[in-house]
């Protein structure tokens, strides 16, 4: 979400009471912002309109909504404001723009995604670089998905106790969590609570442990297991 706050008055003379339109505008980097033959610069991807009311200043809060910033964000380009209008007679003064979601101004699962170029794969359970690891587990863990990562590492038992480490997202997306499970069969999972099981069976306590860009994942069986599977799993939420 992108939004303007500035101070506007009406200027007495010039059609006061009239009209303007406050526009979110997207450029090309590097393009010329100055009008051109045939009209203003850039692509008008929202505006906002308004009228002039008094002859003092006062503050002013536009907000574009997410969907057309999100748009022009995701091409790349880049983004301003502009104050206009055929009839407009307001002055504005203390101009200043803020941006929230958006690709590098937010931290959400689509500000990560839009700082990989993977084409159309950027989907939460796509897999750009085929490592096995979705867009939402490589977020999470802090890992580029277009370069093949190992996941899980340092994986040791003794029968009662596993342990292994995986990559952390120091930073990870606010809308992105990550979960632990285990497994005897590969087809019955369960949460490591301690509690969770096959009815009358051993129970598996997980406990996580981060420090830095990696964590340590520790887990405490009941009893003696004859296999433990273990994963890690990633869910979005939006």
């Amino acid at each position: 979400m992108r939004s303007c706050i500035c101070d506007e008055k009406r200027q007495d003379g010039w059609n006061g009471g009239s009209s303007y339109n406050v526009e979110l505008v997207a450029f090309n980097p590097g393009d010329d912002r100055s009008d051109v033959d045939g009209g203003p610069a850039g692509n008008v991807v929202a505006s906002l309109s308004g009228s002039d009311a008094t002859t003092a200043y006062q503050t002013r809060d536009f907000v574009f909504g997410p969907d057309a910033v999100d748009d022009a964000g995701e091409l790349g380009l880049d983004l301003g404001i502009r104050f206009n209008g055929a009839t407009s007679s307001a002055n504005w003064d203390n101009v200043e723009v803020s941006a929230s979601g958006l690709g590098g101004g937010g931290n959400d699962f689509s500000d990560w995604s839009a700082g990989y170029a993977v084409g159309g794969l950027t989907g939460f359970g796509d897999d750009p670089d085929g490592d096995g690891l979705g867009n939402g587990t490589e977020a999470w863990f802090g890992t580029d998905p277009m370069q093949k990562s190992a996941g899980l590492v340092g994986v040791s038992t003794d029968g009662f106790t596993s342990a292994f480490t995986h990559p952390q997202n120091e930073t990870p997306p606010d809308d992105v969590s990550g979960s632990y499970e285990w497994s005897t069969n590969l087809g019955d999972w369960y949460v490591g609570d301690g509690v969770d099981g096959p009815p009358g069976g051993v129970t598996v306590t997980i406990v996580s442990n981060t420090v830095g860009t990696a964590t340590t994942v520790t887990t405490s069986a009941s009893g003696e297991l004859g296999e433990l599977f273990l994963r890690v799993g990633t869910s979005a939420r939006w």
